[in-house]
């Protein structure tokens, strides 16, 4: 396991698990959090269902989790929503338990980015928090030359493709395995992308775009202090 980001209060953590060619798992397993990963590359073959790239799974606190198996191994980006412990059984009708994302129709984003070329489909939406979990798709060269920043925290995970969160000076570019964590408020843009972009978005809350002239994204940044900048591993 490679730790992204983890929250040391509650042990929330976002990663990526390797598991290797042959492994599995012979016991049935409740978790006492919430956990959803998405399969990267190989297989996982949980219970009679057999994952493949571009699968996802939402596997909320309680639901039982068959045994599990992989026969050609398999590299996943987990999130958990606290420290993986062992939970009790109870049904949950939010589950999610297999979604093969390639049979999700792309649609327009779920922002004001609608007259972009940028396209999304959501994996989870929680209708009450508005928790959403989305691949963003880009297949042309883009961007959008304004400074944004959400009320919300968004972690990004770059499948495919080159994007830059803020042009010229790239500081922050998402090329293919890199992972990158921002808390609420922190200004990021102009954006732009290369190549055919695949982005895996997690957001804390309802995604709101409010944008900010570079001037007042600088202050933004300073008001955090050093430490707050956004994160990145790959």
């Amino acid at each position: 396991m490679r730790t992204l980001s983890q929250d040391a209060s509650d042990g929330a953590a976002s990663a990526l698990v390797r598991v290797p060619a042959g492994w599995h798992q012979t016991e049935p397993l409740v978790w006492a959090v919430d956990v959803e990963f998405y399969l990267l590359e190989g297989d996982l073959t949980i219970g009679e269902t057999r994952f493949g790239p571009h699968w996802y799974s939402y596997r909320p606190a309680g639901v039982v989790n068959a045994p599990a198996r992989s026969e050609q191994g398999a590299l996943l980006l987990v999130f958990t929503s606290g420290w993986l412990t062992p939970g009790e059984a109870r049904p949950r009708e939010d589950a999610i338990l297999a979604l093969d994302t390639t049979m999700v129709p792309w649609g327009k984003p779920m922002t004001d980015k609608r007259d972009s070329p940028l396209l999304s489909k959501t994996l989870r939406l929680n209708p009450v928090t508005g928790e959403r979990v989305f691949l963003n798709r880009l297949d042309q060269p883009g961007g959008d030359p304004r400074i944004e920043w959400h009320p919300c925290v968004e972690e990004l995970y770059q499948i495919s493709g080159v994007t830059s969160m803020d042009s010229p000076r790239d500081r922050f570019v998402l090329r293919p395995g890199v992972y990158c964590y921002r808390p609420p408020g922190i200004p990021h843009g102009p954006f732009r992308a290369e190549g055919n972009v695949l982005t895996l978005v997690r957001v804390s809350a309802t995604l709101v775009n409010s944008y900010v002239s570079p001037a007042e994204a600088e202050a933004m940044l300073r008001a955090y202090g050093p430490g707050l900048d956004p994160r990145m591993r790959s």
